[in-house]
């Protein structure tokens, strides 16, 4: 089998995992309805790849049934830490089969979405932002499921954004300019405090500006590159041509608001708030296929209680959150 067909063949697999959750969900809801059952029964005989999914949620749905029940409030506390990793060229030096057992040991697990914390020299894996200072002074800041390089030489500063979240405090030095790149994005500044967030697509990221002025090019051209100032919100992406910048305005304190404990949200998409809160939640959150709203979020919601905040985006948007566990929660549409 070919690398593609294994991908594929592992999205076919994840996407029956979550069918059949969703199939468990509606049969303990309605555990008499014989409709249902027959519904599902169909859905099993299918193919055998359905009948295995069934059978592996049903197991681990068993495992679930025998844990002492809990509330919220007794589930094991979230830390928030970063992780000082070894130098990229420590991870060099121990060979990739040395290098992927220690962060298989430190991290429980090694996935395509684990690589950044082979090459990070910061990462975030708590569900709290943290903060660590660097070298020169500067103050970043990392959300949840964040991780970054950084590489400071005499006349440059930089710092890599591989996945998630990162505030900057810059500490001024005009002949040492600070920049963030995140793919083919780059984010200058001199002195000043700015966020960078990385998006779905290697090419997009969003930058937003609390003090001072970036400057912000893609693949490294001056000739079109944004001036940004205090207040500024970009949506970049590096694809669009000839401009990859769309420009909004927000209150600059609000800009980075996660840093102390608020996600600010202003007119954007359901599924885009749930992904933003995402980090802040233990465990896996599922969202399924039954739940697609169309609406847009605006709101202040405390991140220090992610369930509550999620329940209060969900519901007003016709959607049921869901904790099974304290490693699992699902979202879908309410009966």
């Amino acid at each position: 089998m070919s690398a593609t067909e294994q991908d594929t063949h592992q999205q076919d697999g994840d996407a029956l995992g979550h069918e059949a959750a969703h199939w468990l969900l509606a049969l303990e809801d309605d555990p008499d309805n014989s409709a249902l059952h027959a519904t599902i029964a169909a859905w099993r005989a299918r193919s055998a790849a359905h009948e295995q999914a069934w059978q592996e949620t049903c197991a681990t749905y068993g495992l679930m049934a025998h844990l002492p029940a809990t509330t919220e409030a007794q589930w094991p506390p979230r830390s928030a830490t970063i992780h000082v990793l070894p130098t990229r060229q420590a991870w060099r030096g121990m060979g990739w089969r040395v290098a992927a057992s220690v962060a298989v040991l430190a991290f429980g697990s090694l996935t395509w979405q684990s690589w950044p914390m082979l090459t990070a020299d910061y990462l975030n894996s708590g569900h709290q932002p943290n903060v660590v200072t660097l070298e020169d002074g500067s103050r970043l800041h990392l959300a949840p499921d964040s991780a970054v390089q950084v590489d400071y030489q005499p006349h440059q500063r930089t710092i890599t954004l591989q996945r998630g979240e990162a505030f900057v405090e810059v500490t001024p030095n005009p002949q040492r300019p600070l920049s963030v790149s995140s793919g083919p994005l780059q984010v200058t500044a001199i002195g000043t405090a700015f966020a960078v967030r990385a998006q779905d697509s290697f090419s997009a990221a969003q930058v937003s500006v609390r003090s001072g002025t970036v400057q912000i090019s893609c693949h490294g051209r001056q000739d079109d590159a944004l001036q940004a100032s205090a207040g500024s919100l970009i949506d970049a992406d590096c694809q669009q041509s000839p401009r990859a910048f769309a420009t909004r305005q927000q209150p600059p304190e609000q800009v980075a608001a996660w840093t102390h404990g608020q996600l600010v949200v202003n007119d954007r998409p359901v599924r885009e708030v749930i992904a933003q809160l995402e980090p802040y939640l233990p465990g896996t959150l599922l969202v399924n296929a039954d739940f697609a709203p169309t609406q847009r979020v605006t709101g202040v919601y405390t991140l220090d209680a992610p369930q509550e905040a999620l329940q209060a985006v969900v519901s007003v948007h016709g959607g049921e959150v869901k904790g099974l566990a304290p490693w699992l929660t699902v979202i879908e549409d309410k009966k």
